[in-house]
């Protein structure tokens, strides 16, 4: 017996970095829940829309045929990453001799279908790129852009169906690895076209996610809505000028409006100054502007693999890639995810391992005053990441030890604090890397710090929850969720009762602090007996229905065991019991009488 019971009651309040004052006899009438611990467990706590992928999954039309099986198993399960290559339906592709300028096909369609379908039953999420040339080939789009557009509006007509799946479709479609550089549809007036159609043809739920600021620019710049409701004009007491810019475009945000379902992915993270050509107005207003998007868009992609004198010398020449200035940039552009298929962070790259590198400069006085500057650097810069110059004539031999060699201190704590306005509890990572970090709070990351409930309650009466969450990630929960109290006699779930609620959990920005308290009424034919109590936040269809298996994990030890799954970036996989229960798909928040 499973029953459905709505909303009796509205939620008292929810609020968001601040304290939540209630009155003495409310506080009295409530019991705190000893039996939780409301410590922060230290490892990865994976959910299916945030975080690191699980894989990039590349799937490649040439050699698939109408009898080809959907995605299954491993591919469609936790958080994953899809790349579709569409260079069957292009004859333009080099490596493809049997492409054809053609629609997609009903057959491909519905592999897309059934592949989307296999991954919302396992609970899982993904974000897709869509593109002709997967393997870097130039000029690979079809012959008319016109059929470029049907294929995204074939491909939107499955996708729409998804939109409690698909966290993000990256804009794609044109250029190099669906990059939107050198290819046959890559200027300024194409891409404005590509992203039109793909924000007019998917539903508002899914954020459509652009690789350059300019991009983004770009598409406000043409839009009529710019032009007849905020050129010249003053709303909502801002005076917005006549033409967005790199030079202004951190200064304006509009109030729902497309604009504002435009995200990020950058492939280039902290690679230099201007992150591989992410962004070209200064990195502060890149970021004060993706501060100010965060609320339902993601932002994410992979860190550069380059290698070599040149990116040694941005490595010298600036620090964004030192612990506390990269860990304060995360919370402050709400990092949501790092995708696979980049060895930059993980082997090779000094983020995590560290490297060694050696330049030559044109005299040993420069030589002297670069190794010099850059030791002032790792020594100021905190965290104890571990670091060495030699100097040898004009050559100097830099030498440092990466994240995994650097721990999360007071220093790094009070930064993030500081700049990046950080109220949550972040003191169980202290002592521990800064590389561990990093890969834990990517994306959202919620903590039950407090939990109160009414101890004795009768059918039809009024249970009141109350309590603490803190967000230690990086991100807030981007899509919506919808929030359920349940109730069941035994924690597999076989006698539940559900209590839909109007928490608002995409408030909890990362490195927050949340109180929430609602009083929800009971129905009147409950069962009297014991019950134990979860918070449940899931995606939910669009019929409505809650999809338990792709429930939020709060990342506190409890009694439920919890499989972490492999990603392209650890080997083997672990168990660890959190107080999240799979059956149910909630998190266990305490346990009450019904008389």
């Amino acid at each position: 017996m499973k029953k459905l019971i709505t909303l009796a009651a509205a939620a008292a309040g929810v609020l968001s970095l601040a304290v939540f004052a209630v009155s003495t006899s409310a506080a009295d009438s409530l019991t705190k829940q000893d039996d939780i611990s409301y410590n922060e467990i230290v490892g990865r706590v994976n959910q299916s829309d945030s975080g690191f992928t699980i894989s990039s999954k590349y799937v490649y039309s040439r050699g698939m045929a109408s009898n080809a099986a959907p995605l299954s198993g491993s591919d469609t399960t936790g958080f994953q990453f899809y790349y579709l290559g569409l260079e069957q339906w292009t004859s333009n592709n080099s490596k493809t001799s049997t492409g054809k300028d053609a629609p997609l096909p009903d057959w491909y369609l519905s592999w897309l279908d059934a592949s989307l379908s296999n991954l919302r039953k396992n609970g899982g999420s993904c974000i897709i790129r869509a593109c002709y040339a997967l393997e870097g080939e130039s000029n690979a789009e079809p012959t008319e852009f016109s059929l470029l557009q049907t294929h995204q509006e074939q491909l939107s007509g499955v996708f729409a169906k998804y939109s409690d799946v698909i966290v993000a479709v990256e804009c794609g479609m044109a250029g190099q690895y669906g990059e939107m550089h050198h290819g046959k549809y890559s200027d300024s007036s194409y891409k404005v076209q590509i992203l039109d159609k793909w924000l007019t043809e998917l539903p508002e739920e899914i954020t459509v996610n652009v690789r350059t600021l300019d991009e983004y620019i770009d598409y406000i710049k043409t839009s009529d809505i710019y032009k007849n409701k905020y050129k010249g004009k003053t709303v909502g007491g801002v005076t917005y000028p006549d033409e967005i810019t790199r030079a202004n475009v951190a200064n304006y945000t509009f109030e729902n409006e497309v604009f504002n379902r435009i995200g990020f992915y950058n492939d280039g993270m902290i690679q230099d100054g201007n992150d591989a050509g992410t962004f070209y107005s200064s990195r502060a207003d890149f970021v004060k502007l993706l501060n100010s998007k965060a609320d339902r868009t993601t932002y994410g992609g992979e860190f550069s693999g380059s290698t070599g004198e040149k990116a040694g010398e941005y490595r010298v020449e600036r620090d964004t890639w030192f612990p506390l200035n990269a860990m304060s940039e995360f919370y402050n552009v709400h990092l949501t995810y790092y995708h696979g298929g980049n060895n930059a962070y993980a082997s090779t790259g000094e983020y995590k391992n560290g490297n060694t590198y050696t330049i030559t400069y044109s005299s040993a006085e420069t030589a002297a005053k670069k190794a010099q500057q850059y030791e002032t650097w790792c020594k100021t810069i905190g965290s104890g990441m571990t670091y060495k110059t030699s100097q040898s004539g004009t050559e100097v031999t830099y030498q440092v030890g990466g994240w995994a060699s650097a721990t999360v201190g007071d220093d790094l704590i009070n930064k993030l604090k500081t700049d990046s306005n950080v109220t949550a509890d972040l003191s169980a990572y202290k002592g521990k890397s800064v590389a561990e970090f990093f890969e834990d709070h990517l994306g959202y990351r919620l903590v039950l710090k407090e939990s109160y409930l009414t101890s004795k309650v009768k059918s039809g009466g009024e249970l009141t929850v109350k309590g603490t969450v803190d967000n230690t990630g990086f991100s807030n929960i981007s899509r919506d969720k919808a929030s359920e109290i349940i109730l069941s006699d035994n924690e597999k779930g076989d006698n539940m009762y559900i209590l839909r609620t109007d928490l608002d959990v995409n408030s909890w920005v990362g490195g927050s602090s949340n109180d929430y308290e609602m009083t929800l009424t009971l129905p009147s034919d409950i069962v009297s007996g014991d019950y134990q109590v979860y918070l449940r936040i899931a995606s939910e269809d669009s019929d409505g229905n809650t999809n338990a298996a792709g429930g939020v994990r709060f990342a506190n030890p409890g009694q439920f065991a919890y499989k972490v799954q492999g990603s392209s970036y650890s080997v083997g996989e672990s168990t660890v019991n959190i107080i999240y229960n799979s059956e149910i798909g909630g998190n266990y928040i305490g346990s009450i009488e019904v008389k």
